[in-house]
């Protein structure tokens, strides 16, 4: 992945990003916002994890509006 990307989950389940493997491979892991976490991994790239990989709609904003799930 590029430097500074932003990965989210918009799924349907809260294991479709695999946050064990990219803490591995992550030598640091800071809270950066929000909802927002920055993993920097050994070669100096940052990923940004938004909502610790949850369905990002449900956990980091209001979810679905009840008037389209009628």
């Amino acid at each position: 992945m590029r430097d500074k990307v932003i990965l989210c989950n918009t799924g349907h389940f809260n294991v479709e990003i695999d946050i064990e493997a990219l803490e591995k491979l992550s030598k640091s892991k800071k809270r950066i916002k929000s909802f927002v976490d920055e993993y920097k991994l050994s070669d100096g790239r940052r990923i940004y994890l938004l909502a610790e990989g949850r369905i990002v709609n449900i956990s980091a904003a209001e979810g679905h509006p009840a008037s389209i799930m009628d």
